[in-house]
């Protein structure tokens, strides 16, 4: 005995099966091309720590992910002289030629904030290259309450009247160290 089954019927099993499938194959290429970012970004994370050369520079800072941190430059500007603070500004952005692309963005040397600088000293033995005598001083991009001061942090030795690491205005006539940023 033979049991027929109207052909509307079988169609429409037919369209559900092959529905369900191709829902099942987008969501495993989905899940798997996710899971290869996720394990790429991860991996690159892993790779690059504080002190690692990374875009002309060190790193200073980096996101738990990888994908967003600072860079110090290596050295200060030019080899050590000391700068007033508006020249502070305008010589942390030259030359042009050292901005590069970082991930797809174009990334601009500058001076650092104040939060930054004091990055700059925590990891000073990592990164390198600072001075570290009595008078080393370096100038931070922000301004004091007082227009004519901007915060500098002290990256020499203790001194009785000063403490390593301590930071606060100075005038922006004084002349101070400069080492440039950028963000990534």
């Amino acid at each position: 005995m033979c049991v027929l089954i109207p052909l509307t019927f079988n169609t429409t099993i037919m369209k559900l099966i092959a529905k369900s499938f191709v829902t099942r194959l987008w969501m495993l290429f989905l899940v798997a091309g996710l899971s290869m970012v996720m394990v790429s970004s991860l991996s690159f994370a892993a790779r690059l720590k504080s002190g690692d050369k990374y875009g002309g520079g060190k790193i200073v800072w980096i996101d738990p992910l990888g994908i967003h941190g600072l860079i110090v430059a290596e050295a200060d500007l030019p080899g050590g002289a000391v700068y007033t603070w508006k020249r502070a500004i305008e010589a942390s952005k030259q030359p042009k030629s050292r901005n590069v692309l970082i991930n797809g963005v174009l990334s601009f040397w500058r001076l650092p904030d104040k939060d930054e600088l004091n990055q700059l000293y925590k990891s000073k033995s990592a990164v390198g290259g600072f001075a570290d005598g009595p008078e080393d001083h370096y100038w931070s991009s922000d301004e004091y309450e007082n227009p004519a001061s901007a915060f500098g942090q002290y990256f020499g030795p203790d001194k009785p009247e000063l403490k390593s690491g301590s930071w606060g205005p100075y005038s922006k006539t004084n002349e101070l160290r400069v080492r440039a940023v950028r963000s990534f």
